[in-house]
């Protein structure tokens, strides 16, 4: 809705308004002091009692016991008696020297520790072409210029890692 000035047929109900919210206004404020006019109490009951203020004892003080000095005697220092504890190297031993001895005790054969592994054919093993969803293809396939430099010298061909 949008907001208009008021035209001068409705300047009477602006003022007219104004007038009706300062009446309100002042028969809000005016209503506590009548009620409280209406509201009359009997003065005859009000009765008046004579109270005696004191003051308040003093705190009570308690004085200090007298400290008790006792002469006690210096106290001897505990003696400690050092012990020495000797090491077994034996243990030291069985750690250092490890091998498969008690894998033959039990008679686990010994088998051929191989340092090297094809890892080609384990992955090989393990995975195939069925496996993928379609048949792999080349996505990107670099142009490569063998730099003319090295033709220069002779070499034809070389390895790239």
């Amino acid at each position: 809705m949008g907001s208009t000035l008021p035209s001068a047929e409705n300047k009477d109900r602006v003022v007219l308004a104004l007038a009706g919210s300062i009446v309100m206004a002042l028969l809000v404020f005016l209503l506590i002091p009548i009620t409280q006019y209406l509201d009359t109490e009997n003065e005859s009951i009000l009765e008046f009692r004579e109270t005696v203020l004191m003051a308040p004892p003093p705190p009570v003080v308690i004085p200090p016991a007298p400290e008790q000095v006792e002469q006690t005697e210096p106290e001897t220092p505990p003696e400690f008696e050092r012990q020495i504890q000797e090491l077994s190297i034996n243990q030291l031993e069985l750690s250092l020297n490890p091998g498969i001895s008690d894998a033959l005790k039990i008679g686990i054969a010994g088998g051929a520790f191989t340092n090297e592994s094809d890892s080609v054919s384990d992955i090989k093993k393990l995975f195939t072409f069925d496996d993928l969803p379609q048949a792999p293809r080349i996505i990107n396939q670099p142009n490569f210029a063998f730099p003319r430099s090295l033709i220069r010298r002779g070499i034809k061909e070389g390895k790239v890692i």
